[in-house]
């Protein structure tokens, strides 16, 4: 048995602005994105209402909020090298280890995997921008109350070329996840917080705006939460845990789902 809270928000409607011969638009985007904190029974101790870690120890999370302040469509970018090299990052990509990179113009860690799916979708700096939108939205994941909130926030975005589509980027703010922790054969629960800044996940997107193109296309994107990032934490001492931050980089991910 699966469990999943879902916390559903409409991205918006994007406009394209390269017009036909009688003023209308190329098309219309609409893009949704639907936040899921999903857990199997295997990683659930009934009995202390808990998530289990691989190490034993038992993790209660209150909340697991998530800031989502920017979003870029690319399209299609010129010739390049297509094989990811953390010796070469590509722009803005610099500081690479720990399998993961930082980004030179908000710091965001984006894991390799991520920057070679970029670089397969042509979103690099190479890639035109073709739109972006500047936002402040919550998304909370509470997965104790086992509800389904919803959250919706439209925004338009006009006056952009018609073209192929290739990639989405959502940039995170901040991630806080806030809960308590019982170590293996500890007596008492122990409350932490953390907080990560700057969370940049790239997907293909693959859509296409000319002539003979479906006038409104939509897009679903789910971004996913993985509890691997709890298995082996030093409780006691989170701000001296030097993997913590690229593990929780990695626990999100996004896919593009019908």
């Amino acid at each position: 048995m699966i469990r999943i809270l879902t916390t559903i928000l409409c991205l918006g409607t994007l406009l394209w602005g390269c017009a036909i011969d009688d003023g209308r638009p190329w098309g219309k985007l609409s893009l949704s994105l639907t936040a899921q904190a999903p857990y199997t029974d295997a990683r659930w101790d009934e009995n202390l209402q808990a998530l289990r870690t691989t190490d034993d120890a038992r993790v209660r999370l209150d909340d697991i909020t998530l800031t989502l302040t920017h979003i870029s469509l690319f399209g299609k970018a010129g010739s390049q090298s297509n094989t990811f090299d953390p010796n070469n990052p590509p722009p803005p990509y610099t500081n690479c280890h720990s399998g993961h990179c930082h980004r030179t113009d908000n710091d965001a860690l984006v894991s390799y995997e991520d920057i070679q799916a970029e670089m397969d979708a042509g979103n690099t700096q190479s890639a035109p921008v073709i739109v972006e939108a500047s936002l402040d939205i919550p998304l909370l994941l509470d997965i104790n109350k086992f509800s389904v909130p919803t959250l919706a926030e439209d925004f338009l975005i006009s006056q952009i070329h018609h073209q192929a589509v290739s990639s989405a980027s959502l940039t995170f703010e901040t991630i806080a996840i806030k809960g308590s922790v019982k170590t293996k054969n500890a007596d008492e629960w122990l409350d932490f917080e953390i907080l990560v800044p700057n969370l940049s996940q790239t997907l293909s997107l693959n859509l296409k705006f000319d002539r003979g193109s479906t006038f409104h296309q939509k897009a679903h994107i789910v971004l996913s939460l993985n509890y691997a990032f709890l298995d082996n934490r030093q409780w006691h001492d989170l701000d001296q845990d030097e993997t913590l931050a690229a593990a929780i980089a990695h626990a999100f991910f996004l896919e593009l789902k019908p």
